[in-house]
């Protein structure tokens, strides 16, 4: 196994206009929820329903539904320490057994899942309600992103040698959705944004309400720079098949690397040239070893990671540290520490190929004002439910019909006898 390593990040489009980053948010939201639903087989163009006057597709009761199936496991009272059988006893007991209310765990998932496409369908309509429809440009724009989109992640498996063809990346970013249908369905989740983000200028968050967040955990937020050289403590069998060093190389290595440190320590050797020159870990000829660690951006080793996490200001100069994990040995030096006081705005310069990059204070004040208008419109979504937004027009035999040609159902249903009312 190699080194793991800092991959390069790919340069934005320069566009900074405020809807095309509303626009981002709600992509990246519903590619994590396509990508579950790639799998599903079974899909037309009929509809199962209205909410407001507006057809709720067959697509979206099946990815709201595979969304609630994936949920399932978080439910399922299964442990490390059981065994197969016991395992399989408890995922049977908790499929075939009703909860107080005379329902098996798939009724009260193909309830949720309408309750929530509701609650989205409502949500849409308010938002339009209120005065955020989308404009003509702003739907282009959401169309022209998702073409981006699709472009964009063919044009990255290319580049890393994939045979994927465009139709294949295509299916991974819409799901079982043609293209259209995937940019009909990104426009409502844009336009509820942006009601929220209208939403938001209207929060007032203290300086100290956000400090409180980031005390609780700052690991969440904070930014530690590192450099490091590292030593593979792997080797290669006579396939070619990466296997551990014995324990007396695995030494070898260690006392190689404290002697690193020493001497980088007196100033005797100089840490990035050697980095350059000897490090095991990829593009370290590059990037001389600097990485940048987060909790968004880990550095593939699980201890480097809570080392780096564990400094509160960057190392002086003659303080390095050695850390160990299974892949190898870094000899590391902490250069720098973003935390909550010295973070700072950073504006965009397209021309340099700088991205704007909000400060910590900025992003933790952002995510109280996100939580508080999903609040607010969730909020209203469900007060407004009560007195209209019903699912009406119910076409209950083709919600059935999705229901049990779902290949997770299918599957469930077969190796655990799991059980739903018929």
């Amino acid at each position: 196994m190699s080194a793991p390593m800092k991959k390069k990040k790919k340069s934005g489009s320069g566009d900074h206009n405020k809807l095309i980053a509303i626009i981002a948010i709600a992509l990246g939201v519903i590619l994590v929820a396509c990508i579950s639903i790639y799998f599903i087989t079974y899909y037309s163009n009929n509809y199962i329903g209205k909410v407001g006057g507006e057809k709720v597709y067959d697509y979206e009761f099946s990815n709201y539904l595979q969304n609630e199936l994936n949920e399932l496991t978080n439910e399922m009272d299964v442990t490390d320490d059981m065994t197969d059988e016991e395992r399989t006893e408890k995922i049977k007991e908790f499929l075939t057994t009703t909860d107080k209310d005379g329902k098996y765990a798939l009724d009260r998932v193909q309830a949720n899942a309408l309750d929530k496409l509701r609650l989205l369908k409502t949500e849409a309509a308010l938002a339009k309600e209120a005065g955020f429809a989308l404009t003509s440009d702003e739907i282009s724009n959401v169309k022209a992103n998702v073409d981006g989109m699709i472009n964009y992640y063919y044009s990255l498996y290319q580049q890393q040698g994939s045979s994927a063809t465009y139709d294949q990346v295509r299916e991974m970013v819409c799901g079982p959705m043609t293209t259209d249908q995937y940019k009909e369905y990104v426009q409502q989740d844009t336009t509820i944004s942006k009601w929220k983000e209208a939403l938001k200028k209207d929060y007032e968050v203290s300086d100290e309400d956000a400090r409180k967040i980031y005390d609780e955990n700052p690991d969440n937020y904070k930014e530690v720079t590192v450099q490091k050289l590292f030593l593979s403590t792997k080797t290669e069998d006579e396939e070619g098949n990466s296997i551990d060093m014995t324990a007396e190389e695995k030494a070898a290595v260690l006392e190689k690397a404290n002697e690193y440190m020493y001497k980088f320590a007196d100033g005797s050797l100089d840490f990035e040239a050697t980095i350059k020159a000897e490090s095991d870990e990829e593009n370290s000829s590059d990037n001389a070893g600097v990485t940048t660690i987060s909790v968004s951006s880990k550095s593939g080793s699980e201890n480097l990671d809570k080392w780096a996490f564990s400094r509160e200001k960057a190392d002086d100069d003659n303080v390095y540290t050695v850390v160990e994990d299974d892949n190898g040995i870094y000899v590391v030096k902490c250069t720098a520490v973003e935390d909550f006081d010295n973070s700072e705005h950073v504006d965009a310069d397209p021309a340099n190929n700088v991205a704007e990059k909000k400060s910590i204070k900025e992003t933790i004040i952002d995510e109280i004002k996100s939580d508080k208008a999903d609040k607010e419109v969730e909020d209203k979504a469900t007060e407004a439910m009560k007195t209209g937004y019903e699912l009406t027009d119910i076409n209950e035999s083709r919600i059935k019909d999705l229901f049990e040609k779902n290949e997770y159902v299918l599957q469930i249903v077969e190796l655990y006898g799991a059980k739903y009312s018929k």
